[in-house]
């Protein structure tokens, strides 16, 4: 399996039973299309296990891997509110030992692990704990992997709590304190609240259900962001810091969604918006992301587009995906090996680190990266604003034999410096770069 590429949530939303579930044709072409714009992972969506071995089978032919969905199981175990009793002799007989260890047999190298319940609130943790208990006791799900995304950190306390489902939704930036009208922060204690909050609800999440994968589902141009970029810059940097943070110390894979969906009329967050995104998720240490949507469909009552629409031919989001890719597969082979160390942003206030000692610039974030040869180092530079050219003067606090830049058109390394502790900075063209620094 390549080190590049993403994960994607395969689903029609609004269509319960697509063509690519019940036509092998339709699964090879979604298969091979979705594999054309960097999609490794596959989070499948269906329910029965004929629907699952048509679209396994095109996985497997191309040599791609999935997870099973396990919220619908888990929901007519002990009900949507998550305040039943689960069973976990009733879990084996139910979806273990007649679902789970057939499609296990049929696909040991392509089935791979499980999705569990998307946006998990706090009353739903203990259950689903004890899923994971469940699962990881069958000796045939040994080196399964389950994958949990959350929610963003704006989410209201309904969402986060799970407690009332018809609440669910995000909290508007005035509602956190920002004001948008004047681009400022102008109440810090509802931001502490937010944020405290949130990172009680993910060591909660880390604590109870112990993913091997810990995801979220920020959308930067959606829910109220769009328009506000106090707020925006706000969410996404204390979002990824504290997925981040969490994942890392636990050695499991952080993971960050991207907004790979338009509902009608909405924002569209083109391959420039999302290149920036991912460029500050790689300043805070995310390396892999996942895709949201695969399919047109209908999202919050309203038509949607996807990576691919209803004919599965890739889309106009289905090209901007695939041109991030572009951007990113070589970034992420290069940073394979790399354990993240932490950031530099001005203008959060951290103005160090461990190897970028100076960075006078408010418009840059730094992401540092360790291997196990303590005398190769990596920095991964963002720009914080969206567009334009951002320059800058870098010091560093040791001196370096070499120091080179990333082609990430080619993958190839440039020679950009030799004998010195500095980089002369300029990101254009592309929202991130990345250095390699030689002893």
């Amino acid at each position: 399996m390549p080190e590049n590429g993403s994960i994607v949530f395969l689903m029609t939303p609004g269509n319960s039973i697509p063509d690519y579930l019940v036509n092998p044709t339709a699964a090879t072409k979604v298969v091979q299309e979705l594999k054309l714009m960097g999609i490794k992972y596959f989070l499948v969506f269906a329910e029965t296990l004929d629907q699952y071995r048509i679209i396994g089978n095109a996985i497997k032919a191309a040599g791609l891997q999935f997870f099973s969905d396990e919220r619908w199981s888990f929901e007519g175990l002990i009900g949507p509110n998550a305040i039943g009793y689960f069973d976990p002799a009733q879990y084996r007989q139910s979806r273990i030992d007649p679902f789970l260890l057939p499609l296990k047999r049929e696909f040991p190298a392509s089935f791979i692990g499980f999705h569990f319940k998307d946006e998990p609130g706090l009353i739903h943790l203990d259950n689903l704990g004890k899923v994971k208990d469940c699962l990881s006791s069958q000796p045939e799900f040994e080196k399964m992997k389950v994958f949990v995304n959350l929610f963003p950190i704006h989410a209201n306390y309904a969402a986060l709590s799970g407690l009332a489902h018809s609440l669910y939704g995000r909290r508007q930036p005035s509602e956190f304190g920002v004001d948008c009208s004047k681009d400022i922060i102008q109440n810090d204690k509802l931001v502490r609240e937010m944020v405290e909050g949130y990172g009680a609800y993910v060591r909660m999440v880390m604590e109870k259900i112990r993913p091997d994968y810990l995801c979220f589902d920020l959308y930067p141009f959606y829910d109220g962001l769009e328009n506000c970029n106090r707020a925006r810059e706000l969410t996404m940097s204390a979002n990824l810091k504290v997925i981040s943070g969490n994942a890392w110390s636990a050695n499991i894979t952080p993971i960050a969604y991207l907004q790979n969906f338009q509902v009608e009329d909405g924002f569209y967050a083109n391959f420039h918006h999302l290149r920036w995104f991912t460029s500050w998720a790689l300043a805070f240490g995310i390396k892999e992301f996942s895709n949201f949507i695969s399919h047109d469909g209908i999202l919050d009552e309203k038509k949607s587009t996807g990576l691919l629409d209803s004919r599965n031919e890739k889309t106009k989001l289905g090209g901007d995906q695939q041109s991030v890719f572009g951007f990113l597969r070589n970034i992420q082979e290069e940073l394979a090996l790399f354990r993240y160390r932490g950031f530099v942003a001005p203008f959060l206030n951290v103005m160090t680190g461990d190897l970028v000692g100076w960075l006078p610039s408010a418009e840059i974030l730094a992401g540092e990266y360790l291997s196990g040869n303590a005398n190769q180092v990596m920095v991964f530079f963002a720009r914080r604003p969206i567009e334009g050219k951002v320059q800058t003067e870098v010091g560093l606090n040791s001196w370096y034999s070499r120091i080179e830049q990333l082609d990430v058109g080619t993958g190839q390394w440039a020679l950009v410096g030799q004998n010195t502790n500095g980089i002369r900075l300029t990101l254009e063209e592309w929202p991130g770069a990345l250095y390699r620094l030689t002893k």
